[in-house]
């Protein structure tokens, strides 16, 4: 048996084992550092996967918007000033400034023949087209169907066509929620007529 003595000995020393407030507090405070840490490495990340998902949908609307219109454009039978039709700048007033005309003698629903311009509203890139089953040009109230082509498209300056030259300069600018702004260009030779 043990001497009363160490007995108590081994108990006094089994109570200072504990943690001191001190001690405590410093952990506590190495604690909050590193959950700081990685709470801003988590906002930073998730900061830069924001800025990577609008940049590629900018990118994708940007050149889809151009590709689209450019194919358009290589199908046509004639590109026309967009003042040929009576009204129709006036009723799509930020428009492209031309118009695509397609042809098609085998239509089912006989509309032969079709007439396209692309107009910006709501910062959308929308295309409105008219049909029409005679070679008589279309009333401006004849265009319809604004479908979307792009969001995010906040101008057209800088499109233009150059009817001598046979030339068309597409350029769209897109803006996101962040106020940055694309800037999308191409430059399209026209190869079917062309009309003033």
């Amino acid at each position: 048996m043990l001497p009363c003595k160490l007995l108590f000995r081994l108990n006094d020393e089994n109570k200072n084992k504990g943690f001191t407030l001190v001690e405590l507090v410093l952990s506590m405070a190495i604690g909050s550092i590193i959950i700081m840490t990685i709470l801003s490495l988590l906002n930073f990340t998730s900061k830069g996967l924001i800025w990577v998902e609008n940049n590629e949908e900018m990118q994708l609307n940007g050149r889809y918007a151009i590709e689209f219109i450019k194919n358009e454009i290589k199908r046509a039978d004639k590109i026309m000033a967009i003042e040929k039709i009576n009204g129709l700048g006036t009723r799509y007033k930020n428009n492209i400034g031309f118009i695509i005309f397609n042809y098609d003698p085998e239509d089912p629903h006989k509309r032969f023949y079709n007439y396209v311009t692309y107009y910006i509203s709501n910062n959308k890139l929308q295309r409105a087209a008219a049909n029409k089953e005679n070679h008589i040009l279309p009333y401006s109230s004849n265009f319809g169907g604004g479908n979307v082509i792009a969001e995010y498209v906040s101008s057209m300056e800088g499109t233009e066509i150059d009817f001598d030259k046979k030339i068309i300069k597409l350029n769209f600018i897109l803006e996101d929620s962040t106020k940055r702004k694309y800037t999308f260009k191409s430059i399209i030779n026209i190869r079917c007529p062309v009309e003033k």
